[in-house]
């Protein structure tokens, strides 16, 4: 459909806004939660819990489309 330069600079540039969006955020975050709630710690051990299920959630539905397109190509 695009041509193979275009498809690599597509998504590199979104793997990159990406990671600088939710690397930059993250920290922030994470200072903003510790200064608004001095002395408490799950405030940001929900948070934290929260992105490690959301990328357990995007690597197990990744898996899956993976096995159902290797099973269509070996149909």
């Amino acid at each position: 459909m695009f041509a193979t330069r275009v498809r690599y600079t597509a998504i590199s540039l979104a793997y990159q806004v990406c990671g600088a969006i939710a690397g930059g955020l993250t920290p922030l975050i994470g200072t903003w939660l510790a200064h608004s709630f001095s002395g408490q710690w799950w405030p940001m051990a929900v948070f934290y819990s929260l992105i490690a299920c959301t990328s357990l959630v995007c690597v197990l539905a990744l898996a899956r489309r993976y096995a159902l397109g290797r099973q269509l190509e070996l149909a």
